[in-house]
């Protein structure tokens, strides 16, 4: 009966249900939002899509520029839409400040579960892996332990020590070429950035304590100032920059998995190739480690 009842449907009938059923919809959505429990400030969400208009319009998919944002704009605690259930806006509570979080950051809490229930870990891989983002409460544990005897122990404070000294004097080598020489500081050739600097100089440190490969950041930096290069071989440099070229891809574009629903990244075109690109780039990485674990 009801099949004949569509047969009869025009294409004037059909537009005309899909719209009442989308404006129900919105209607309902909007009706649930301004009735809330426990309302709190933050970006006004879209239905299906939740926040993702202000995080690709006004900041260019960029999620950290968007969270500074919200905390600016709405204090240490506000509220955001998300969508990784498919077309579900899930509503999720942010904390900004460290009073709010040492009780969910403490390992005798009972409120544990620091990220949402999503297919987002599974894609990636990471499901019940590592600690960060790691939601299974007894490898958690498990990881957290290991992870603590690792980098509390003697050895590894030892070389992370001597790392850090033979890092520095790298560094100090470089800023006596480009900054510290009598001509070049009469001149002023070459301004020095001291937070570019650190940066490369602590990543390529983080890389050698945590794969025990050498990074040479710093080395390629120096590289772009003058033309004496370095006496390091050119394919061990270009590797190791692909190598952290490759995290900070992972480390910026991650976030993906969990803001957007798998019904986006699956079958809507640019969602999809953002997302294709991240895993493309997770497999390039998981070749690359497994490799420096089997020498």
């Amino acid at each position: 009966m009801n099949f004949k009842l569509l047969e009869n449907f025009e294409i004037n009938d059909y537009i005309l249900l899909l719209s009442t059923i989308l404006i129900t919809h919105v209607a309902y959505y909007y009706y649930s939002y301004f009735t809330r429990v426990n309302p709190l400030p933050g970006p006004f969400p879209f239905p299906f899509i939740g926040n993702l208009p202000q995080i690709y319009w006004l900041f260019n998919g960029d999620s950290q520029k968007f969270y500074n944002y919200c905390y600016e704009k709405y204090g240490g605690i506000h509220e955001i839409y998300s969508t990784y259930s498919n077309f579900a806006n899930v509503r999720s509570i942010v904390l900004c400040q460290s009073d709010y979080l040492e009780n969910f950051l403490s390992e005798k809490s009972t409120h544990w579960m620091r990220l949402p229930n999503c297919k987002g870990p599974e894609e990636l891989g990471i499901e019940g892996k590592g600690v960060v983002f790691n939601t299974n409460f007894k490898s958690w544990i498990r990881n957290r332990h290991f992870f603590s005897q690792a980098i509390l122990s003697p050895k590894f404070t030892n070389e992370a020590i001597h790392w850090t000294n033979v890092l520095f004097i790298e560094l100090e080598s470089y800023w006596d070429k480009l900054f510290f020489k009598e001509e070049i500081i009469k001149e002023n050739k070459n301004i020095l950035n001291i937070s570019q600097w650190f940066n490369h100089y602590s990543t390529d440190l983080i890389i050698k304590l945590l794969t025990g490969e050498r990074s040479y950041l710093m080395t390629t930096y120096f590289n772009t100032f003058i033309d004496e290069k370095s006496d390091k071989p050119s394919e061990i440099i270009e590797d190791s920059v692909k190598l952290v070229q490759a995290l900070n891809k992972h480390i910026t574009g991650y976030s993906i998995f969990y803001i957007i629903s798998p019904f986006l990244r699956h079958y809507i075109p640019f969602f999809k190739n953002k997302a294709d690109d991240i895993l493309q780039n997770m497999g390039f990485l998981n070749q690359v480690l497994s490799t420096i674990i089997k020498r």
